[in-house]
């Protein structure tokens, strides 16, 4: 039988580099290298892991060619010779396993924090980018014609580290991008104003790579197609650069988007869940047809999409990114047919908060990540009967790890289906579907796997715990919303988030207050407005959503105020009244905020009496994910991986 996705595993030629298919996983910060810029374990495991499973090219991301380009700590470098031994024993083993490999040259440009690299920033004009807000240093022309030199240094050295290529990182508004934007670049020298000028710094690295590291050596060139910025580049600029940079010497393009540092089209750089997957596949296109070199299509896409790109000739290599992130061996089960068996990005961006966290990479669907050597499954040393009590995504990832471990697994669940309440009522909100894979796959690998049995409809008790005399029980029986104690709160008027989502509570009249501003307060605001309904949001912080990503955050506070919700910040609620609710700031300055519905979204309490019960009862006891106060699916995922591994 024919494999559906046949152009992704269709051999392709990136120059004289052939690719045993057409799956590339595209240069993603990790934050997973040394402080000094120097590879290690952790950093090699990680790409070692998804060279196992199968993509046809690795590019290494954001390498820094010169110690004031890091956009953050623990990037690699490539700006001396002796990074070059690290990076032949990395390419070694991504060959080893059957991939080629690619090193990105980056350098931030004024996206570079001052506290980062010890230094000011520089940047082609001395113009603040919106996020780093640090006036860089304006670059002579001097100093830009070494800037040219590092950037062949670096690939030279990625040459004779053993690499198959190099991908020159002229995206999301770092200085390569700085200096072919007219949003960025305000120079008035050979380096700017106008579009030959502008273009200049860009195509004098790639000649510069090109004579210094002969000419069959592939040279990829990424790029924004659109930055989606006032006087920036837009996709007829990048029609017009392409075709240029080809003559220059590059073998493909790799078509990104936007200016992440200045907003520009963020949320299609790594779109959230609530973007349609693949948006700018269109950009990719719009370049294959002025350029005679491969092009790659990134954001987003999904297998079956990917093949429909492929298919219908719109690029001819496809980026999976955060896709390998939550499945290292995704091409691996597209090849053999195992689709079902694929743990789907949910593209909640936790990846990204990670990082700008300045913390190692973390994904919420695959707790290994960052850690994958010393994270493996291994047969634990005595099979033991382990009781799992709770079905939502801690009790699930406890009792597949127990399960894969060799133990006798039950797992309970009082519902009829796996999930957990707060999970599939998150679900049920706008743009919120794709989490529903997560329990897919989890309930897939619970059912192949013969030493675990499932009971739903089942509420456990001291009485059937004593009754099946398990070596282990793990409490995971999740949590339930905060409820403040304040006069009042026992109006009809007041309920909770969960409920109104749940649709077990109506919410009444025109005017609703919502009392918590964290991730699913402001989902829940904007669920409330997008039906008409006229929406204040009261948060104790100094702002709302700080537990989301700055993508999915920049999106949904777009989203707020087309709708006109009204924030208020520093904000507690004091007592509700007939009125509505009683409000206090920090200053003690108070008012009452009309309202027919209050909501509440003030997070969640563990709900582990169990706990207690059992006490003395089972040998080993312990509490996973929210019954243990853990609160996000990332941090319950998490705890029901890493615990339940040690028993």
């Amino acid at each position: 039988m024919a494999n559906k996705f046949e152009k992704l595993f269709e051999q392709g030629l990136i120059g004289k580099m052939r690719l045993k298919n057409r799956i590339v996983m595209p240069p993603m910060g990790t934050c997973l290298a040394s402080v000094d810029q120097s590879l290690n374990d952790y950093y090699n495991n990680y790409q070692f892991e998804r060279a196992e499973g199968g993509a046809g090219l690795q590019i290494l991301g954001v390498v820094s060619v010169d110690k004031l380009g890091a956009p953050l700590p623990c990037v690699p470098g490539i700006y001396r010779d002796n990074f070059i031994p690290g990076l032949s024993r990395l390419a070694e083993g991504i060959h080893e396993r059957g991939a080629k490999c690619a090193v990105q040259l980056h350098h931030a440009g004024r996206a570079a924090y001052c506290s980062v690299i010890g230094g000011q920033s520089v940047a082609p004009s001395a113009i603040p980018c919106l996020a780093v807000g640090e006036v860089p240093k304006e670059l002579s022309e001097d100093e830009i014609k070494g800037l040219v030199e590092a950037f062949g240094d670096g690939a030279f050295r990625a040459q004779r580290a053993g690499f198959d290529a190099v991908e020159v990182h002229g995206a999301h508004g770092y200085l390569v991008a700085q200096f072919l934007s007219p949003y960025s670049n305000k120079r008035t020298d050979s380096y700017g104003g106008d579009f030959e000028g502008r273009l200049r710094f860009a195509r004098e690295i790639v000649e510069n790579i090109r004579a210094k590291t002969g000419p069959d050596f592939p040279i990829i060139f990424r790029f924004s197609g659109d930055e989606y910025l006032e006087g920036g580049i837009t996709i007829e600029d990048t029609k017009k650069i392409a075709p240029r940079l080809v003559e220059a010497g590059a073998d493909a393009i790799h078509v990104s988007v936007g200016s992440f540092y200045d907003a520009g089209g963020s949320e299609k750089i790594i779109s959230p869940m609530h973007i349609p997957h693949g948006p700018i596949i269109g950009l990719a296109e719009q370049i294959k047809e002025v350029v005679d070199v491969p092009v790659i299509a990134v954001s987003s896409i999904t297998p079956e999409l990917g093949e429909q790109t492929l298919q219908e000739g719109k690029a001819d290599f496809i980026s999976f990114g955060r896709a390998l992130i939550a499945d290292p061996y995704l091409p691996n089960k597209l090849a053999q047919g195992r689709e079902e068996e694929i743990c789907n990005c949910i593209r909640c961006n936790n990846c990204i908060l990670s990082i700008f966290k300045l913390q190692h990479l973390a994904c919420t669907v695959n707790p290994r990540v960052g850690r994958e050597e010393e994270s493996r499954i291994t047969p634990a040393p005595e099979a033991k009967k382990v009781m799992v009590i709770g079905g939502g995504p801690a009790g699930m990832e406890a009792a597949i790890t127990a399960g894969m471990r060799g133990h006798e697994v039950t797992l309970y669940e009082r519902n009829d289906r796996l999930g957990g309440e707060q999970l599939i009522l998150s679900t049920k909100l706008p743009g919120k579907e794709e989490i529903e894979t997560l329990v897919t796959y989890r309930d897939i690998m619970l059912d192949r796997l013969d030493n675990v049995k499932v009971m739903l409809n089942t509420e456990v008790d001291r009485a059937l715990v004593e009754q099946e005399r398990p070596d282990v029980a793990i409490v995971a029986t999740g949590g339930k919303p905060v409820i403040p104690n304040i006069p009042g709160i026992d109006s009809s008027k007041v309920m909770t988030a969960h409920d109104v989502i749940a649709g077990k509570a109506e919410v009444q009249g025109d005017k609703v207050t919502v009392l918590g501003g964290g991730l699913v307060g402001t989902e829940t605001a904007n669920f409330i407005a997008s039906k008409g309904k006229e929406v204040t949001l009261v948060e104790m912080l100094d702002e709302v959503a700080t537990d989301m990503d700055a993508v999915t955050r920049i999106y949904l506070l777009g989203e707020m105020n087309k709708r006109g919700i009204e924030i208020l910040t520093k904000t507690s609620a004091t007592e509700v009244v007939e009125e509505g609710v009683i409000v206090s700031d920090r200053d003690g300055n108070k008012k009452t905020i009309e309202a027919d519905t209050i909501i509440l979204s003030l997070g969640v309490t563990p709900v582990n009496e169990l706990l207690k019960e059992l006490k003395g009862v089972v040998p080993k006891l312990f509490a996973c994910g929210d019954a243990k106060g853990c609160g996000k699916i990332i941090d319950a995922i998490r705890d029901g991986f890493h615990r339940t591994k040690k028993i």
